[in-house]
């Protein structure tokens, strides 16, 4: 049983019935691009000089996958609405009253009565993230270091929004995502390609289905939702557009984040989609996969790339840097040899070609993978 607050059908209903509300009230409160908010937020939000210093530098992988620096920093269309960002995103406490004035009493009173939010001594938080991003409002778990909390990630955000330069002008029927987690990837596809249906979501996770499946709803989206590793994957059907966000899980043995691990190197979770799509992708199907890799000491390229077959992968957006995240673990990450950390967004195609898999990959299988 998930520690977890469960998000109520009364909530869905809530949000359903309330969405253009919403996605208006939250234009200005979404998560990225952002401006940052002073000084108070310096323990969330960089610092604006700090942002464009690593855009120059190519330090922050994350932020390369932004035009500029101003595409990250501030959508000129909404500005940054700091007060609904610190209670919708940051879960922060507001007065009752407050809240009453910003987003409607009507509204506020039916969240509350649908366990959305909770008071107390007259005051009010979000038990949710709620986000209103790339033509969706988006329903996802607070901060929280259970394992099976679903996130609104940041990269994948950023991949969301610029999906449409992969998918214009194509011609696919149906939407795979792998490792859904909240959804946000295969809802933002099937928004490009104007599909109500055959939109697919796989999670390990029975907590991300029932978020990516809340969110589908919100969106008007039929879905169907399974509880199955990557490996259990059998079939993809024709014109399929996959999309995936793997976990990168590179940490100590006594670091137990995840309810898995990611191999030696951390790429276990990617070569696996990788190895998968390769058995089920049919003709006219395509695959757009965001991951992370550590390039190794004397190697040129990130590793993942090492172990793909060549001319079958384009690199769409390749990035290298220290992603802050990761800072924490950058001594146990030398002891494996890793100078950088990468970050690609792949365009995979039928017929991949076989995974060279590096014997260290192969010393511990995570129980991810059936």
């Amino acid at each position: 049983m998930s520690e977890l607050p469960a998000l109520t059908e009364a909530a869905v209903e809530v949000l359903i019935r309330e969405k253009p509300r919403l996605r208006r009230l939250l234009a200005g409160a979404r998560r990225f691009p952002m401006r940052a908010i002073g000084r108070e937020g310096m323990d969330v939000l960089a610092h604006e000089e700090e942002i464009r210093r690593r855009f120059e530098s190519g330090e922050n992988n994350l932020f390369r996958l932004c035009r500029d620096p101003d595409s990250y920093l501030e959508d000129p269309r909404h500005p940054l609405d700091a007060e609904l960002h610190r209670f919708f995103v940051r879960n922060e406490e507001l007065a009752r009253g407050r809240l009453d004035e910003r987003i409607g009493a009507d509204l506020a009173a039916d969240l509350l009565a649908a366990d959305f939010l909770e008071e107390n001594d007259g005051k009010l938080r979000s038990r949710f993230r709620l986000v209103s991003a790339a033509g969706l409002l988006l329903v996802a778990d607070a901060y929280s270091r259970a394992t099976d909390a679903v996130y609104l990630s940041d990269d994948s955000f950023h991949l969301a929004e610029r999906l449409d330069a992969a998918i214009a002008g194509r011609g696919f029927d149906r939407v795979v995502d792998l490792g859904c987690g909240s959804g946000i990837l295969g809802l933002s596809t099937a928004r490009l390609l104007e599909l109500r249906s055959d939109l697919r979501f796989l999670d390990v996770n029975p907590r991300a289905l029932s978020f990516a499946a809340a969110n589908a709803r919100i969106a008007g989206v039929t879905c169907v939702t399974e509880e199955a590793a990557f490996g259990a994957l059998r079939e993809v059907g024709p014109r399929a557009f996959i999309v995936a966000n793997p976990p990168f899980v590179l940490l100590p043995d006594d670091d137990r984040r995840l309810h898995s691990r990611g191999g030696e190197l951390g790429l276990e979770h990617a070569l696996s989609i990788v190895a998968v799509l390769d058995e089920v992708m049919e003709r006219k199907s395509e695959a757009i996969m965001l991951c992370a890799s550590p390039r190794l000491e004397g190697a040129d390229r990130p590793a993942i790339l090492e172990r793909l077959a060549p001319g079958k992968v384009d690199v769409l957006v390749e990035t290298a840097g220290i992603h802050p995240p990761f800072a924490r673990y950058a001594d146990f990450h030398a002891e494996q040899g890793v100078v950088e950390l990468h970050q690609l967004v792949l365009r995979i195609r039928p017929g991949t070609g076989r995974v060279d898999h590096d014997p260290r990959l192969r010393r511990r299988r995570p129980h991810l993978f059936g």
